[in-house]
């Protein structure tokens, strides 16, 4: 069952695909990312944050926490409007991440994201058992 359900204008998806190709994807990718993906990387998110780690490889984690950095790069590149409702609909899923992190010792590489200019929340905190 698909919890989440976004429609991206025209205007988002121009924008965010013009994002994507700074962050270095294929055409393939870029022209392929669309409202389906975009609900699929907040699926993830979720079933991210409620996974228990302890059974699971850190390159596991580490590969998987990916799909937050395709929601962070909607937000930043969507319009306005839009990027409110992303907002809100990541928002519940990043405070369970919050209740669960810690500092962690190997943080994520924040050069992933075009133009962060700052590590967020997921990249020096973790919810992976140290």
């Amino acid at each position: 069952m698909n919890v989440f359900s976004f429609s991206l204008t025209e205007t988002d998806f121009v924008s965010i695909r013009s994002a994507l190709r700074l962050w270095g994807k294929s055409n393939d990718i870029v022209e392929g990312y669309d409202n389906a993906q975009l609900n699929r990387h907040f699926e993830m998110w979720a079933n991210f944050v409620q996974t228990d780690w302890r059974d699971w490889d850190i390159s596991e984690y580490n590969h998987d926490i990916g799909c937050r950095y395709w929601i962070q790069i909607a937000i930043d590149y969507a319009t306005p409007q839009t990027r409110n409702l992303l907002e809100k609909s990541v928002q519940p899923i990043d405070e369970i991440f919050k209740t669960k992190m810690k500092l962690c010792s190997n943080q994520q590489n924040s050069s992933k994201m075009p133009q962060s200019g700052q590590p967020y929340f997921w990249e020096t905190n973790t919810i992976y058992p140290e």
